[in-house]
């Protein structure tokens, strides 16, 4: 389960996550040809790079749907801390931001349950 977390204290708790996730890495560097054809490249050291992930959740219930919009709408624009917890134990904890738009974020299933979809943006200097 994934735990999202503004100003210290647990807010919510997403169930049956994807593991199949992906995760983007931008460098910001800058790539020239030269006049002879050559391939340079340039990053300065204070650049950062940009870590993105992208998580998805199946068969999420309308109570917490219904959570999870109200917290996004409160603290829209704010830093979160994101961490995997299996049982008692925490795997991993990410700071950063939701980026993905509130309304892009869920999707309605027949079956009365939602799925959510989102990209979660890690800076890592």
């Amino acid at each position: 389960m994934i735990r999202i977390t503004y100003s210290g204290s647990p807010v919510i708790t997403l169930r049956n996550p994807e593991w199949d996730d992906l995760d983007r890495v931008e460098t910001n560097g800058i790539v020239r040809h030269t006049r002879a054809g050559e391939l340079k490249y340039y990053k300065d050291a204070t650049w950062p790079f940009v870590h993105t992930y992208v998580f998805q959740f199946i068969a999420i219930t309308k109570t917490v749907i219904d959570v999870l919009r109200t917290v996004l709408a409160t603290n829209a624009g704010k830093e979160l801390v994101l961490a995997r917890i299996e049982g008692i134990t925490t795997k991993w904890s990410r700071t950063g931001y939701i980026i993905t738009p509130e309304f892009d974020i869920i999707t309605q299933r027949e079956t009365c349950y939602f799925d959510v979809n989102f990209e979660f943006q890690q800076k890592v200097v």
